[in-house]
Parts: structure tokens; sequence; C-alpha cells
């Protein structure tokens, strides 16, 4: 081993100088979620920690406030440096391969961390260890009840089912190491767990990971996680829809297809899981709708919240995620270079900020409003979507307007005869009326309803205020002038502070075809106004050829012809001088002869 110009810097053999697992296509393991679940896990006191893989500065430091000593071993001699810069003084970086750095150390350190796992930890001039090589190298390296915890990504999520990449560029370092085609390597929750406890090192403990796996927007305990219920399937859903890879359809109808089928694991983009005795944890960590970091516990049917945090304008630790596709530990890297930093939102709104204050102490399992009201809209159950909007109505009412609470019906769920409020814990800037904030819910629900092509009782072409003014009256709020115009701005305010998944082409199909649609009924409107305005046109033209005639004297008919224009006034002043009803008589005649005569001619 030989030690570099930094004192904290040490280099083992298979050091990779040209590389980086830290930026571009590739970010560490890290942000506000798995930094929680390390902080919660960790053992009180550990005195000498591993870290293996990339793994963010922030979540390096929390293990550095717990542990007296710790390693952080990656594979990238220039990431190894740059680090050394940011880590806490009792960090060590070494730069190489697990299978250099294990062979001198065995039984160092009590504490092991591979929040990464284990794809990026050998270079391309390594040992060709399988994973369950590296584990048994990882494992080596820690007392007998070293406190481990290792992540590992889902081949069969729907995220990866769904991915429109092909393979060749969906899979990490496949220039050296074909990682997918490795018959140890566990792909999925039940393969993960099984292959740790054969290690034999206690008793497995698990959790569920949503979103990229190095980083998680929700993770959950994998013995709170059946039955689902609709708030932990929501979370689940925003976690998969927060990938940036190109996907096929949306992986939110998987996910709630699995968890209705209580097999919920399956739809999870990975898994933690932890041996040896830590501290205890919670079971749910999630980032919900508007930025707070919420802790909860389940108890049977509630969900219990222990701690909310704000991060709503907090960068996601160190790690990048690429425009079009992500790169996670089962997918690998992407050809696009074109990065941007993961925020949840990436800037606070002007007008939807979170308010932690606003986050209820517990929440029921049960359904949300926007989950039953999209269920009775879809079997034309008018009466029963009718008395729950009025239910709706009644709790926006009694909702408190100085507490500037945002009310949207995908968080606000149903406990028993009442409503109550989800865990976004979203606040106004400014004060909203109680017809405002009634807009603004149904607004939001309409868009979910056309954003996700759900079918509906009423006209297609029903849509907009129309709809909206529908809903609010089986509500039974009563608007003020203006109200369905800033009602309608606030929930455009709410999408924008919420970032939007990447389009799918199935979505985009679907759009297009409705676009379609809509083209061919505008060019039939068009084309029925156009034949109205040539009819139009015909006319003016006939009116505008007998104007024309009468004022150069000519007629328009044979008659007029004989007639003409003269004779007529003549006949007319004629008339007027008539004085007996046999002069007018006589005169009638005369005229009857001449037009006989020219229709002769």
């Amino acid at each position: 081993m030989t030690e570099s110009s930094s004192a904290r810097v040490e280099v083992v053999q298979g050091e990779m100088q040209e590389w980086t697992d830290y930026s571009g296509a590739s970010y560490a393991a890290g942000g506000p979620v798995l930094e929680r679940l390390l902080r919660d896990a960790l053992p009180s006191r550990v005195g000498s920690a591993l870290a293996v893989g990339p793994h963010s500065a922030a979540l390096i430091s929390i293990l550095a406030g717990t542990a007296d000593k710790v390693t952080l071993l990656v594979r990238s001699m220039s990431d190894a440096q740059r680090l050394a810069t940011e880590l806490p003084d009792n960090v060590t970086v070494v730069a190489g391969g697990l299978d250099s750095f294990s062979a001198d150390r065995p039984g160092s350190y009590d504490a092991l961390v591979a929040l990464d796992g284990l794809d990026r930890v050998l270079s391309f001039d390594s040992a060709g260890l399988s994973w369950v090589e590296r584990l048994r190298a990882l494992l080596s390296l820690g007392a007998d009840d070293a406190w481990t915890i290792v992540a590992g990504a889902h081949e069969l999520a729907p995220v990866n089912v769904l991915d429109a990449r092909p393979s060749a560029d969906r899979y990490a370092d496949e220039e050296w190491r074909p990682l997918h085609s490795d018959t140890s390597r566990p792909v999925s929750h039940d393969a993960l767990v099984a292959t740790l406890a054969d290690q034999g090192r206690g008793e497995p403990l698990a959790w569920l990971t949503f979103g990229p796996t190095s980083a998680a927007r929700t993770v959950v305990a994998a013995t709170a996680a059946d039955p689902a219920g609709d708030l932990l399937i929501d979370q689940a859903v925003a976690g998969a829809l927060a990938t940036r890879r190109p996907l096929l359809a949306s992986p939110a109808e998987l996910v709630r297809a699995h968890a209705r089928a209580g097999r919920l694991p399956d739809a999870a983009d990975g898994s933690v899981v932890t041996l040896g005795q830590g501290s205890p944890t919670r079971d749910l960590y999630a980032v919900v709708s508007g930025g707070a970091l919420v802790a909860a516990d389940r108890a049977a049917d509630r969900w219990t919240v222990r701690s909310s945090d704000d991060v709503s304008a907090t960068e996601w630790g160190d790690q990048q995620v690429v425009a079009a596709g992500d790169r996670d530990t089962a997918q690998g890297s992407e050809t696009m270079r074109y990065v941007e930093p993961l925020t949840e939102p990436q800037a606070p709104s002007p007008v939807v900020r979170t308010s932690t204050a606003l986050v209820p102490a517990g929440v029921s399992a049960s359904a949300s409003v926007q989950t039953e009201l999209l269920r009775l809209a879809e079997q034309r159950d008018i009466p029963a979507f009718r008395d729950l909007a009025a239910r709706i109505g009644r709790y926006v009412e009694t909702t408190p307007v100085a507490d500037r609470r945002v009310l949207t019906l995908d968080d606000t769920f149903v406990d028993g005869i009442d409503l109550v409020p989800g865990l976004s814990g979203r606040e106004w800037s400014e004060t909203a009326s109680t017809g405002v904030a009634a807009a603004t819910a149904w607004y939001r629900f309409q868009d979910a309803l056309v954003e996700g092509h759900h079918r509906h009782p009423w006209p297609h072409y029903m849509v907009g205020d129309d709809l909206v003014q529908t809903w609010l009256e089986m509500s039974g709020i009563t608007l003020a002038e203006g109200d369905l115009e800033r009602g309608r701005a606030l929930a455009d305010a709410i999408a924008a502070s919420t970032p939007a998944p990447l389009p799918d082409v199935r979505t985009a199909l679907a759009d297009a075809d409705a676009a379609r649609r809509e083209v061919e009924e505008l060019k039939g409107h068009i084309f029925g106004l156009e034949r109205t305005i040539g009819f139009r046109d015909k006319q003016l033209l006939t009116r505008e050829q007998v104007i024309r005639k009468l004022r150069s004297g000519g007629g328009g008919t044979a008659a007029g012809a004989a007639v003409g224009v003269g004779s007529i006034g003549r006949i007319a002043r004629r008339t007027a001088q008539v004085r007996s009803v046999d002069e007018l008589t006589a005169g009638i005649k005369r005229v009857r002869t001449r037009a006989k005569r020219a229709r002769g001619k």
C-alpha cells in the first residue's frame, strides 16, 4: 500500500485515474431519505466504520459523526482526492478495488456500509469476483458482530421492465464486467434478504426503496408494507415516478397492481438490508409532495408521524440525475451527459411552500379522497360521488382559512366519517378563501382525471370551468366573483411546484391520438364554417348583382326587362293619380299585357 501526497488519501491496487462515480451520468448513494435512515439505524457508538462504493459527502459525514474512524473506499483516484477536501478529519479515503483492499484488513471494522450496493467496488483490472464473493469480501472486513447495511437493486422493478432503452445502455460497467449475467447477484427483495441471511450474521432487517436506488425517495420497512394502504401506495408511486429514465409507460399502474395483490416488495426499485444490532428505526421515511421529509410508524390502519423536516430547497446530497435516464446500481450509465441537481422541488415556490407545523400527528392508512372519487367516476355512481363531494365541501368549510393549508384531494384521506389532511404540510404564501381553496382542489382533481385518461360520467366536452362549477355545486360551496379564476391559478402553482415525471411513450401516444381526434373534429367544424361562408358569399354576390342592375336602370328578370325601372316608376306615379277603381283595374291589365308580351319575345 502506498500513500499519496494527501495525508488522508491512500491508494491500493485497482485505482482508476480517468473515471468518476460522482458526476456526469453517475451519482453516489445519498439524499435526505437514505441519510435519515442511516442516522437512525446506526448503533449509538461505533469504533471504526468502512463504507465501500460511492457515497455522498453528507452521508459519510453522518457516519463520521457516530464512528471514531471512518474509511471510504472508492475506485477513482480523482474522486478520492476531491472527497478528502470535503470530509471530516476522522475520515480516510482509499482509492482502489475491494479485492485488493480486503486482502490485508480482516476483521478491522465495527460497521460496514454499502448503501450504493456492491456493483461499483471493482475496477477493470480487479479479480473477477461474483456478487456473493464481493459480499463475503466485505463481511470479512468486519468483526463477527459488526453492524452491516447493504443495498441492492431489483431488476424486475416496474421502472426496469418499462425502461425504453436497449439493454446495452442500461447496465453499468458493461465494458469490462457484465453484471446482469452474474447468476449469484440477487435481483429481488426476497433474494437479497435470503443471500444476507445465508452469511450467518444473524436475522436480516429489511426495507423497500422506491425511486433511484442510490437516491431513494421513499423507504418503508418490509414488515409495514402489507397491507399497503393508499398513503403508502401513493408514496411508492411518487418514488417510482422520480426516475429520470425514458419509459415505455408510467410505472404507477404496475405499482398499484402489485400493492393490491399484496406484492408491494416486487414493485420496489430496490432493498436495504441490515445485519447486526443497530438502533431502532421508523417504518416509513419519505419525502412527500411539497418537500417535507417525514418519518412515521405504522400501527394497524394508522400512521403515526414521529418527525418531519423541510428538505424542499435542499439538494439530495452530491448526486446528479441525467435528464433522459438515471443511473443506479442495476441500470448502469447513460449516454446522455446533460445533468441537473435532484431537488424536491428544485427551488422554493413563491406561492406554495412547506410548513412542517401543518404535518399532522397521524394519518389514516385508508383510501385517499381522490382515489375514491376516481373509482366512483369510473363506476358512473353519481349519487355516491355527490355525497362525497358534499363531505368535501363541509371539510373545506371547517378548515381554518388562517392556516393557509393547501387542500388537494390526493392528500386528503377518508378516516371513518371524517376527512383528514395528508402528510404534505404545504401552505399558501397568502390567504386563500374557502371558495378559492375548494376551486383549487377540484381543478387539481380535474387535471388528474384528464391527464390520467380516466373514465368519467360527464360529457367529454364538459371540462374546464363548467365541470369544476358542477362539482362545486355538488359540494355546496358558494363562490364569489373571481374565485374560479383564482382557483385555476393556484392549481397551476401547485403543479409548477411539484416536479413532473418525464413523459412516457404510452402517454405520449395516447395524447397524440387525442390530439388527432381533436384535429379531425376541428377540421369538420372548419369545413362546416367554410361551407356556410360559401353560401353567404353566393347570396351576397346575387344581391350585389341585383343592386347593380337596379342602379343601372336594367331589370333582373324578363318581366323586369320589359317593364324597366323607368316604366315601374311611371306606373307608380300613374297609380298614385288613380281616381277610380276602374282606372286602377285598367292599369293592372296593361301591366300584365306588357309582361306577357315580354315573355313571348
